[in-house]
């Protein structure tokens, strides 16, 4: 009969709060930048603390696990850089799913025992009660798939897959199917079972996106509705102001031209299809423009081309012309994800950011008239921009901060004062400086960083007007002249609901 969950009201941080079943009020724990991940058998919590957003939005974040007692007393951290974790029947041990240093993700269970048929991005682990068993969503090159792993012998099961939106798992009351909340194509999700052998079915459909949390062992489901309608966002300094850019209702900002006079997006909503959409628009407000499927990676530095990303087996980085021309698409066959490619000047070889089976991300250079892709860096990469010139590639690295790569070789150079978590969004025309900003963090604050000496000054406060749902920015693009820029964001609002009759 009681209900633990987690809250961030009002543009503040998350913290954590207890209800009654059958009653609208809430208490507070007093716990504070805090995600919950999970109740054990024994009452005992499992919990992010010093919550990280990473990507601008409520579901990219990390932080410290720790161990809470329900009922009162001081916690326990556990384990750090941690994404995911879920308690077994028993409640004595956890599934998690962390960060290694060079930036690979893990799936251990328990701690320190890692599930090494994983897939290299594993979401949302959950426990049989029957004990043993690990589901999850984990990414595929075709998509996301529900996965289980046999703890005793480390079988892996795909029991379903082609999946492009997730919003969460939990195991039926016996332990016979998993029911998790998803969708095909980008749009409204609805609620489905699949049993161990991969039989599935249509629980329920509701209008627009659900999360499903957890299943009472009489059935009860606790479900959220979602409202997350993204925005993107236009500034010129010369001219003053911003203008909405936002195009149908998911659009996810990727590039913005040289010259301020265009923006690529992408379009995760219905509209965008299964694999979403490539879209750009003219920054005076004139109507979007769409090219063709995939996600947006990147424009070219003359404007002509727009690099995209297509899942499938393997998976293809295609060209799409801005004007008349057809579509190139290049096999990418060694990557098992990829997170950015931008262009080079010329257009002959592209810096794409990828990850490698079992390893982490890291830049590789790819020669766009064939050859294999050549790792550039080492792992551990984050973020990256490349600078006008094309001559270095600035990338935020775990454990070692942000660094300038010659892109025709040579030692990398660290630039003082920065850390990871901030991401170089472009360099500044005169090749003496980057811009850089906290994904996580609002107001976004972007900042103008001496390459040399790291002197950081403030250039600009992204803040938007109604900061409810808003984890931070998501992406920030910039013109080498400063004189323009955008940014997008995700607000998440929620409705939580205890659900009965589900079968």
């Amino acid at each position: 009969q009681t209900i633990v969950y987690s809250a961030a009201w009002e543009g503040r941080p998350p913290e954590l709060f207890l209800a009654r079943a059958g009653s609208h009020e809430s208490r507070s724990l007093g716990i504070t930048n805090a995600e919950l991940l999970d109740v054990s058998a024994a009452g005992e919590l499992a919990v992010l603390t010093d919550v990280r957003f990473l990507g601008g939005t409520m579901y990219q974040r990390e932080g410290t696990l720790a161990r809470v007692p329900l009922i009162g007393g001081a916690s326990r951290a556990l384990l750090d850089d941690v994404w995911y974790a879920d308690w077994d029947a028993a409640g004595r041990d956890l599934a998690v799913v962390r960060k290694l240093p060079n930036g690979a993700v893990r799936l251990e269970y328990p701690i320190g025992s890692v599930l090494d048929r994983a897939p290299a991005i594993v979401i949302n682990p959950r426990l049989s009660p029957r004990g043993g068993q690990v589901a999850f969503f984990g990414w595929l090159r075709d998509g996301l798939a529900i996965s289980v792993i046999e703890k005793s012998s480390g079988e892996l099961r795909i029991l379903s897959r082609g999946w492009q939106e997730w919003w969460f798992m939990a195991w039926s009351p016996g332990g016979e199917e998993l029911w998790f909340a998803a969708s095909r194509e980008h749009g409204s999700s609805a609620l489905y079972g699949v049993d161990l052998e991969g039989k599935e079915r249509l629980v329920a459909r509701f209008p627009g996106y659900v999360e499903i949390h957890d299943v009472a062992e009489d059935g009860r489901v606790l479900m959220t509705t979602v409202r997350s309608p993204s925005v993107v966002m236009f500034g010129d300094r010369a001219g003053g102001g911003e203008r909405d850019l936002t195009w149908f209702e998911g659009p996810a900002l990727a590039d913005l031209s040289a010259d301020g006079k265009l923006i690529v997006m992408t379009e995760l909503s219905e509209p965008g299809g299964k694999e979403g959409a490539v879209y750009i628009r003219n920054t005076d407000g004139s109507p979007a423009v769409r090219l063709g499927e995939g996600v947006a990676l990147s424009m070219s530095p003359d404007g002509q081309w727009v690099l995209a990303f297509r899942s499938g087996t393997p998976i293809q980085l295609c060209l799409l012309p801005t004007g008349a021309g057809d579509t190139r698409c290049l096999p990418m066959g060694k990557f098992e994800n990829m997170f950015g490619a931008r262009l080079l000047p010329g257009g002959r070889q592209v810096l794409v950011l990828g990850q490698e089976p079992g390893a982490g991300a890291r830049l590789f250079l790819q020669d766009l008239d064939g050859g294999e892709p050549k790792p550039f860096t080492p792992e551990g990469i984050g973020s990256f921009s490349v600078s006008p010139d094309g001559r270095f590639a600035i990338a935020s690295v775990i454990g070692k901060g942000v660094l300038v790569y010659p892109i025709d070789g040579g030692e990398p150079r660290q630039i003082p004062g920065l850390g990871y978590l901030d991401a170089p969004v472009g360099g500044t025309g005169d090749g003496r400086h980057v811009f850089v900003f906290s994904p996580g963090e609002i107001p976004g604050r972007l900042h103008r960083v001496d390459l040399v000496t790291g002197r950081k000054e403030l250039w600009k406060e992204l803040a938007p007007r109604d900061r409810a749902g808003i984890a931070g920015i998501g992406n920030v693009c910039i013109t080498p002249d400063g004189t323009s820029y955008a940014y997008s964001y995700g607000p998440v609002l929620s409705d939580l609901y205890l659900v009965e009759g589900l079968k």
